[in-house]
Protein backbone atom coordinates (compact mmCIF):
# COMPACT_ATOMS: atom_id res chain seq x y z
CA UNK A 1 0.00 0.00 0.00
CA UNK A 2 1.35 3.77 -0.93
CA UNK A 3 -0.36 6.80 0.35
CA UNK A 4 0.78 10.72 -0.30
CA UNK A 5 -0.46 13.18 1.88
CA UNK A 6 -0.16 16.63 2.32
CA UNK A 7 -1.60 19.44 4.74
CA UNK A 8 -3.41 21.70 4.06
CA UNK A 9 -3.93 23.05 8.16
CA UNK A 10 -3.39 21.26 11.33
CA UNK A 11 -7.09 19.54 10.93
CA UNK A 12 -6.94 18.63 7.47
CA UNK A 13 -5.07 17.43 4.61
CA UNK A 14 -5.33 15.94 1.17
CA UNK A 15 -4.49 11.81 0.56
CA UNK A 16 -3.91 9.71 -2.26
CA UNK A 17 -3.33 5.62 -2.15
CA UNK A 18 -3.12 3.20 -3.86
CA UNK A 19 -3.78 -0.30 -2.33
CA UNK A 20 -3.26 -3.75 -4.16
CA UNK A 21 -4.15 -7.45 -2.80
CA UNK A 22 -4.37 -10.76 -3.87
CA UNK A 23 -6.55 -13.90 -1.94
CA UNK A 24 -6.33 -17.12 -3.99
CA UNK A 25 -8.42 -18.64 -1.42
CA UNK A 26 -11.68 -16.35 -2.58
CA UNK A 27 -10.55 -16.74 -5.99
CA UNK A 28 -9.30 -12.96 -6.59
CA UNK A 29 -5.86 -12.88 -8.27
CA UNK A 30 -5.38 -9.33 -7.84
CA UNK A 31 -8.00 -5.96 -6.40
CA UNK A 32 -6.46 -2.37 -6.76
CA UNK A 33 -8.26 -0.09 -4.86
CA UNK A 34 -7.16 3.53 -5.82
CA UNK A 35 -8.28 6.56 -3.91
CA UNK A 36 -8.06 10.41 -3.32
CA UNK A 37 -9.88 12.58 -0.22
CA UNK A 38 -9.14 14.35 3.09
CA UNK A 39 -7.41 13.36 5.95
CA UNK A 40 -8.41 14.59 9.54
CA UNK A 41 -5.85 15.13 12.18
CA UNK A 42 -8.50 14.58 15.27
CA UNK A 43 -6.90 14.26 18.02
CA UNK A 44 -3.10 15.15 18.28
CA UNK A 45 -1.51 14.50 22.07
CA UNK A 46 1.32 12.91 23.42
CA UNK A 47 -0.40 10.14 24.80
CA UNK A 48 -2.49 9.21 21.86
CA UNK A 49 -3.04 10.30 18.49
CA UNK A 50 -6.04 9.63 16.22
CA UNK A 51 -6.35 10.74 12.19
CA UNK A 52 -9.08 9.96 9.79
CA UNK A 53 -9.71 9.47 6.39
CA UNK A 54 -12.88 10.00 4.30
CA UNK A 55 -12.43 9.32 0.18
CA UNK A 56 -13.71 8.51 -3.01
CA UNK A 57 -11.96 4.79 -4.45
CA UNK A 58 -12.39 3.16 -7.40
CA UNK A 59 -11.55 -0.63 -6.92
CA UNK A 60 -10.76 -3.18 -9.38
CA UNK A 61 -11.35 -7.13 -9.09
CA UNK A 62 -9.76 -9.83 -11.16
CA UNK A 63 -11.11 -13.15 -10.68
CA UNK A 64 -9.89 -16.69 -11.56
CA UNK A 65 -12.40 -17.61 -13.22
CA UNK A 66 -11.24 -14.27 -15.67
CA UNK A 67 -14.07 -12.22 -14.99
CA UNK A 68 -13.36 -8.70 -13.45
CA UNK A 69 -15.15 -6.11 -11.32
CA UNK A 70 -14.73 -2.36 -11.42
CA UNK A 71 -17.07 -0.46 -8.41
CA UNK A 72 -16.99 2.80 -7.69
CA UNK A 73 -16.55 2.82 -3.50
CA UNK A 74 -16.24 4.92 -0.74
CA UNK A 75 -12.98 4.68 2.14
CA UNK A 76 -13.88 5.82 5.95
CA UNK A 77 -11.01 5.05 7.70
CA UNK A 78 -10.30 6.29 11.93
CA UNK A 79 -6.17 5.13 12.56
CA UNK A 80 -5.59 5.41 15.99
CA UNK A 81 -2.19 5.18 17.91
CA UNK A 82 -0.94 4.72 21.65
CA UNK A 83 2.95 5.26 22.39
CA UNK A 84 4.60 3.94 25.05
CA UNK A 85 7.87 4.76 25.42
CA UNK A 86 9.84 6.30 22.67
CA UNK A 87 10.72 3.16 20.47
CA UNK A 88 7.32 1.41 20.81
CA UNK A 89 3.20 1.65 20.21
CA UNK A 90 -0.09 0.37 19.55
CA UNK A 91 -2.33 0.88 16.53
CA UNK A 92 -5.66 0.07 15.92
CA UNK A 93 -7.15 0.45 12.24
CA UNK A 94 -10.94 0.30 11.25
CA UNK A 95 -11.46 0.60 7.69
CA UNK A 96 -14.78 0.55 6.07
CA UNK A 97 -15.62 0.73 1.96
CA UNK A 98 -19.00 0.80 1.18
CA UNK A 99 -20.21 0.27 -2.46
CA UNK A 100 -22.32 2.82 -4.18
CA UNK A 101 -23.18 0.63 -6.94
CA UNK A 102 -25.06 -1.91 -4.75
CA UNK A 103 -25.99 -0.87 -1.13
CA UNK A 104 -25.79 -4.13 0.36
CA UNK A 105 -22.18 -4.45 -0.87
CA UNK A 106 -19.78 -3.37 1.69
CA UNK A 107 -15.96 -4.26 3.13
CA UNK A 108 -14.56 -3.60 6.11
CA UNK A 109 -11.35 -4.07 8.12
CA UNK A 110 -10.11 -4.54 11.68
CA UNK A 111 -6.54 -4.10 12.50
CA UNK A 112 -4.22 -4.08 15.54
CA UNK A 113 -0.62 -4.09 15.55
CA UNK A 114 2.05 -3.67 18.15
CA UNK A 115 5.60 -2.51 17.10
CA UNK A 116 8.53 -2.00 18.94
CA UNK A 117 11.99 -0.82 17.79
CA UNK A 118 15.29 -2.91 17.59
CA UNK A 119 17.91 -0.36 16.78
CA UNK A 120 17.47 3.14 14.92
CA UNK A 121 16.61 1.17 11.64
CA UNK A 122 14.62 -1.89 12.61
CA UNK A 123 11.43 -2.34 14.23
CA UNK A 124 9.53 -5.91 15.45
CA UNK A 125 5.68 -5.22 14.57
CA UNK A 126 3.64 -8.38 14.92
CA UNK A 127 -0.42 -8.03 14.60
CA UNK A 128 -3.84 -9.32 14.05
CA UNK A 129 -6.45 -8.64 11.03
CA UNK A 130 -9.80 -9.48 10.15
CA UNK A 131 -11.74 -8.96 7.29
CA UNK A 132 -14.80 -9.01 6.19
CA UNK A 133 -16.70 -8.79 2.99
CA UNK A 134 -20.16 -8.78 1.73
CA UNK A 135 -20.88 -8.53 -1.91
CA UNK A 136 -24.41 -8.56 -3.72
CA UNK A 137 -23.97 -10.09 -7.48
CA UNK A 138 -25.83 -8.73 -10.64
CA UNK A 139 -29.85 -10.22 -9.84
CA UNK A 140 -28.53 -12.76 -7.32
CA UNK A 141 -28.00 -12.05 -3.68
CA UNK A 142 -24.68 -13.52 -2.55
CA UNK A 143 -24.27 -13.84 1.02
CA UNK A 144 -20.43 -14.07 1.16
CA UNK A 145 -17.87 -13.50 4.21
CA UNK A 146 -14.22 -13.84 4.21
CA UNK A 147 -12.27 -13.77 7.62
CA UNK A 148 -8.46 -13.22 7.46
CA UNK A 149 -6.21 -14.18 10.38
CA UNK A 150 -3.11 -12.45 9.68
CA UNK A 151 -0.37 -12.50 11.91
CA UNK A 152 2.80 -10.16 10.91
CA UNK A 153 6.21 -10.23 11.94
CA UNK A 154 8.06 -7.13 10.23
CA UNK A 155 11.39 -5.87 10.06
CA UNK A 156 10.79 -2.27 8.79
CA UNK A 157 12.42 0.71 9.22
CA UNK A 158 11.51 4.04 11.33
CA UNK A 159 11.31 5.75 8.29
CA UNK A 160 7.59 5.94 7.71
CA UNK A 161 8.75 6.79 4.31
CA UNK A 162 9.91 3.60 3.44
CA UNK A 163 7.35 1.48 3.72
CA UNK A 164 7.26 -2.05 6.08
CA UNK A 165 8.59 -5.51 5.25
CA UNK A 166 6.01 -7.93 6.22
CA UNK A 167 5.45 -11.57 6.43
CA UNK A 168 1.79 -12.81 6.71
CA UNK A 169 0.03 -15.67 7.05
CA UNK A 170 -3.27 -15.60 5.87
CA UNK A 171 -6.30 -18.33 6.36
CA UNK A 172 -9.96 -17.50 4.67
CA UNK A 173 -13.45 -19.19 4.65
CA UNK A 174 -15.47 -18.76 2.14
CA UNK A 175 -19.56 -19.62 2.25
CA UNK A 176 -21.72 -19.00 -0.39
CA UNK A 177 -25.36 -19.68 -0.92
CA UNK A 178 -26.76 -22.95 -2.94
CA UNK A 179 -27.90 -20.33 -5.95
CA UNK A 180 -24.18 -19.20 -6.05
CA UNK A 181 -22.54 -22.34 -6.31
CA UNK A 182 -22.78 -23.02 -10.02
CA UNK A 183 -21.12 -19.51 -10.81
CA UNK A 184 -18.25 -20.78 -7.96
CA UNK A 185 -17.50 -23.83 -8.83
CA UNK A 186 -15.45 -22.51 -11.76
CA UNK A 187 -13.12 -21.69 -9.41
CA UNK A 188 -13.26 -24.61 -6.91
CA UNK A 189 -13.79 -27.17 -8.80
CA UNK A 190 -12.04 -30.72 -9.44
CA UNK A 191 -9.82 -29.96 -12.35
CA UNK A 192 -10.89 -33.05 -14.73
CA UNK A 193 -9.84 -33.86 -18.32
CA UNK A 194 -13.27 -33.65 -19.22
CA UNK A 195 -12.98 -29.83 -18.58
CA UNK A 196 -17.10 -30.54 -17.21
CA UNK A 197 -18.57 -27.87 -15.01
CA UNK A 198 -18.44 -29.46 -11.54
CA UNK A 199 -21.53 -30.41 -9.80
CA UNK A 200 -22.49 -29.36 -6.37
CA UNK A 201 -21.25 -32.40 -4.44
CA UNK A 202 -17.86 -31.75 -6.32
CA UNK A 203 -18.14 -28.26 -5.21
CA UNK A 204 -18.96 -29.38 -1.30
CA UNK A 205 -15.82 -31.20 -1.65
CA UNK A 206 -13.69 -28.33 -2.87
CA UNK A 207 -15.09 -26.40 -0.15
CA UNK A 208 -14.14 -29.24 2.52
CA UNK A 209 -10.47 -29.31 1.03
CA UNK A 210 -9.80 -25.53 1.32
CA UNK A 211 -6.71 -24.84 3.47
CA UNK A 212 -7.68 -23.24 6.48
CA UNK A 213 -6.48 -21.13 8.88
CA UNK A 214 -5.62 -22.80 12.52
CA UNK A 215 -3.94 -21.56 15.53
CA UNK A 216 -1.94 -24.69 14.82
CA UNK A 217 -1.29 -23.57 11.63
CA UNK A 218 -0.14 -20.01 12.24
CA UNK A 219 2.11 -20.55 14.71
CA UNK A 220 3.46 -22.99 12.60
CA UNK A 221 4.47 -20.28 10.18
CA UNK A 222 4.81 -17.75 12.57
CA UNK A 223 7.48 -20.60 14.28
CA UNK A 224 9.28 -21.15 10.97
CA UNK A 225 9.38 -17.29 10.05
CA UNK A 226 10.92 -16.56 13.63
CA UNK A 227 13.70 -19.80 13.15
CA UNK A 228 14.53 -18.46 9.30
CA UNK A 229 14.79 -15.26 11.01
CA UNK A 230 17.14 -16.19 13.53
CA UNK A 231 19.63 -18.20 11.21
CA UNK A 232 19.79 -14.87 9.18
CA UNK A 233 20.39 -13.08 12.77
CA UNK A 234 22.56 -15.71 13.34
CA UNK A 235 24.86 -16.05 10.25
CA UNK A 236 25.31 -12.33 10.37
CA UNK A 237 26.47 -12.33 14.00
CA UNK A 238 28.82 -15.00 12.77
CA UNK A 239 30.27 -12.97 10.24
CA UNK A 240 30.56 -9.67 12.60
CA UNK A 241 32.38 -12.82 15.19
CA UNK A 242 35.25 -13.61 12.61
CA UNK A 243 36.12 -10.11 11.78
CA UNK A 244 36.38 -9.29 15.12
CA UNK A 245 38.39 -12.48 15.39
CA UNK A 246 40.57 -11.57 12.97
CA UNK A 247 40.86 -8.08 14.97
CA UNK A 248 41.65 -10.05 17.48
CA UNK A 249 44.62 -11.97 15.81
CA UNK A 250 45.87 -8.33 13.88
CA UNK A 251 46.14 -6.56 17.49
CA UNK A 252 47.91 -10.13 19.37
CA UNK A 253 50.46 -10.16 16.17
CA UNK A 254 51.26 -6.23 16.72
CA UNK A 255 51.29 -6.58 20.65
CA UNK A 256 53.54 -9.29 20.28
CA UNK A 257 55.88 -7.53 17.40
CA UNK A 258 55.49 -4.67 19.93
CA UNK A 259 56.68 -6.37 23.08
CA UNK A 260 59.78 -7.66 21.42
CA UNK A 261 60.66 -4.40 20.06
CA UNK A 262 60.34 -2.72 24.03
CA UNK A 263 62.60 -6.10 25.34
CA UNK A 264 65.22 -4.93 22.67
CA UNK A 265 64.61 -1.55 23.55
CA UNK A 266 65.05 -2.36 27.44
CA UNK A 267 67.67 -4.57 26.76
CA UNK A 268 69.79 -2.03 25.22
CA UNK A 269 68.84 0.86 27.13
CA UNK A 270 70.33 -1.69 30.45
CA UNK A 271 74.05 -1.87 28.37
CA UNK A 272 74.12 1.81 27.88
CA UNK A 273 73.13 1.96 31.77
CA UNK A 274 75.59 -0.48 32.57
CA UNK A 275 78.57 0.81 30.57
CA UNK A 276 77.91 4.49 31.55
CA UNK A 277 78.13 3.32 35.52
CA UNK A 278 81.42 1.31 34.70
CA UNK A 279 82.72 4.71 33.31
CA UNK A 280 81.28 6.34 36.40
CA UNK A 281 82.90 4.08 38.47
CA UNK A 282 86.13 4.86 36.62
CA UNK A 283 86.44 8.64 36.85
CA UNK A 284 85.85 8.25 40.40
CA UNK A 285 88.56 6.12 40.93
CA UNK A 286 90.57 8.31 39.02
CA UNK A 287 89.64 10.99 41.31
CA UNK A 288 90.23 9.40 43.90
CA UNK A 289 93.75 8.43 43.71
CA UNK A 290 94.52 12.38 42.35
CA UNK A 291 92.67 13.49 45.86
CA UNK A 292 95.30 11.22 47.73
CA UNK A 293 98.09 12.14 46.18
CA UNK A 294 97.60 15.96 46.36
CA UNK A 295 97.43 15.25 50.02
CA UNK A 296 100.18 13.30 50.32
CA UNK A 297 101.84 16.21 48.65
CA UNK A 298 100.52 18.46 51.16
CA UNK A 299 101.62 16.47 54.19
CA UNK A 300 105.29 15.52 52.78
CA UNK A 301 105.62 19.83 52.47
CA UNK A 302 103.89 20.66 56.14
CA UNK A 303 107.02 18.30 57.77
CA UNK A 304 109.81 19.33 55.49
CA UNK A 305 111.88 22.61 57.49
Amino acid sequence: MARGQRKLSGLLGLSAGEKLERDVFAGIDARSILDAGLTWALVQTTAWTLDGVTALAWSHESRSDTSALNDTVGLFQVLSRIPFGDSSDITQRFTYYPDFNATSAYRSELELTAEAAMNAHLALKIGYLLRVLEHAGTGIQEDRQQHDGVSRAALEGRDRSAGTIESASFGQIAIANPATRSDRSSVFSNDSASRHRASSSHFDDAMIRLPRMTIASLEKRMDGRFTHLDRRTNRRFDAIDARFDAVDARLDATDGRMRVGFESIHAKLDSLFRDLDDKYRHVDNVLNNYENRLKDLEADHSTSP
